[in-house]
């Protein structure tokens, strides 16, 4: 396995535990202009049946209706309650 998609600690895995346990889905949106460890922030939305939009580069000029529609489309999905 490549330790670059290798999650990094645990803090994220045990924050996803706590949240799976109390019904809660997490998603990520990430507009980076530096680095970011997705791989270790992206498990909080793996494990919680979320999900993770990346924009790299992001430029609001060129991008912004993009993820203003990827934004409503994950906010008015249908969400299931327990």
């Amino acid at each position: 396995i490549n330790p670059l998609l290798v999650p990094q600690g645990d803090y994220y895995q045990r924050l996803a535990g706590t949240a799976a346990a109390a019904g809660v889905s997490v998603s990520i949106v990430a507009t980076p202009t530096a680095f970011l460890d997705l791989a270790t922030v992206g498990a909080l939305a793996a494990q919680t049946s979320g999900s993770t939009l990346l924009y790299h580069r992001f430029t609001f000029d060129s991008q912004a209706e993009q993820l203003r529609g990827d934004l409503l489309s994950m906010l008015l999905r249908p969400f299931v309650y327990d």
